[in-house]
């Protein structure tokens, strides 16, 4: 489920391991190398084979983002687009230089680190480029919470959230189940990557590529699958 945000191949390692580790209680390097580091190895090789026919076109569209947000950093410009909801989500980190200063405390001399804004001012360009896949993925994702929170809200029903679940009384089930099939479907009547591709451009002054877009996703058909949300 990773995969989509920006995971690499250490990443789904190291989430392997971390569930394995769960299961062995010893700490000898050997037994660790043999029931630990080895299965994660093999099992991430297995992993990444699998599923790459099948998150091709996410990587893409990873690769797409990544880009736009570099090639907009580089020029020193914060990088901003429009959620769904009609958020402006803006990321404008500087880049930053790490101090220490001298000090004691109980006592005892130490150094403290304090990290602040380089005296260049300058955009980011790595983190803002790192950070603009999930920050997209959740920009969707709130506006489809926010539009199903405010719908209810219009109801006077009870509703729960947490992320992109939801939840509500037993005799509101229905509705909720509905009306977030509803949800989803008109989120998705909108071309959000030409929309920010054209935001993009227009705010940068930049000539940025088109969005990968694939073409064959029916909008309507979009939210048709009960199963969406179980």
């Amino acid at each position: 489920i990773s995969t989509p945000y920006g995971i690499t191949f250490w990443g789904i390692r190291q989430l392997i391991t971390s569930q394995l580790m769960k299961k062995t209680n010893s700490t000898d390097p050997k037994t660790l190398l043999r029931y630990v580091d080895g299965p994660a190895i093999y099992l991430t090789k297995a992993f990444a084979k699998v599923l790459a026919p099948y998150i091709q076109n996410a990587e893409n569209l990873k690769a797409w983002l990544k880009l736009c947000a570099s090639t907009i950093a580089k020029t020193n410009s914060p990088l901003h687009f429009t959620a769904p909801n009609g958020l402006i989500i803006r990321d404008a980190e500087l880049t930053t230089t790490q101090k220490k200063f001298p000090t004691v405390l109980n006592g005892r001399r130490f150094a403290y680190k304090h990290i602040c804004p380089d005296d260049s001012s300058s955009i980011n360009a790595r983190s803002v480029t790192t950070r603009i896949v999930p920050n997209y993925i959740h920009a969707i994702d709130a506006s489809l919470c926010t539009s199903v929170i405010n719908h209810f809200q219009s109801l006077n029903l009870p509703i729960c959230t947490i992320h992109d679940c939801f939840a509500t009384t037993p005799n509101h089930a229905t509705t909720l189940h509905s009306h977030l099939l509803q949800a989803i479907n008109h989120l998705h009547q909108t071309p959000w990557l030409s929309n920010t591709h054209q935001e993009w451009q227009a705010s940068s002054d930049l000539e940025l590529l088109p969005p990968p877009i694939v073409g064959d996703l029916d909008p309507g058909q979009v939210g048709s699958l009960p199963m969406l949300f179980s």
